[in-house]
């Protein structure tokens, strides 16, 4: 089980979710993720050397500073971004559902464009050789580790 050097649980999972499965799962929650997402979040976070804010619900002040975020890591089937009626109509095909996505904005003097840049100027070298998929034109960093040939078509970008 691969446990994050900086990141904490309730960063990766909504409230709910949390609040119900942390009494009995405790830190084995970590093994609900994909490790490849866990390991590429604090490679990048190190990489970069600021922190990345993820999920805030857990706390006020960085709810204060940075606004409220409760769908930033994994999405259970309450998540209001999950449901397409035309293409998805259950939730089932997001990657945050799966576990395997993060979103991100990093706190420091780099930006998310630099980052996106990066990891698709050099997508097979460490610490983005796991990320498969990138989401651009947002303000904030998606990456993930769908299952997607990236040696044959690159990394998706959508």
């Amino acid at each position: 089980m691969y446990v994050p050097e900086h990141y904490k649980l309730e960063e990766w999972f909504p409230p709910f979710f949390f609040n119900k499965m942390f009494p009995y799962y405790g830190k084995r929650m970590w093994e609900f993720m994909d490790n490849r997402i866990l390991i590429t979040a604090d490679e990048i976070r190190k990489k970069y050397d600021c922190p990345f804010i993820m999920n805030t619900w857990f706390s006020d002040s960085m709810i204060e500073m940075y606004g409220l975020h409760q769908w930033r890591g994994f999405r259970d089937e309450s998540c209001p971004y999950l449901k397409n009626e035309d293409t998805d109509p259950f939730g089932t095909l997001s990657i945050h559902r799966r576990a395997g996505a993060q979103d991100s904005v990093p706190i420091g003097d780099i930006s998310v464009e630099e980052i996106r840049e990066d990891i698709l100027k050099h997508p097979f070298r460490q610490p983005f050789q796991y990320i498969t998929g990138v989401e651009l034109n947002v303000n904030w960093l998606h990456i993930d580790v769908r299952n997607w040939n990236k040696r044959k078509y690159g990394i998706k970008t959508f």
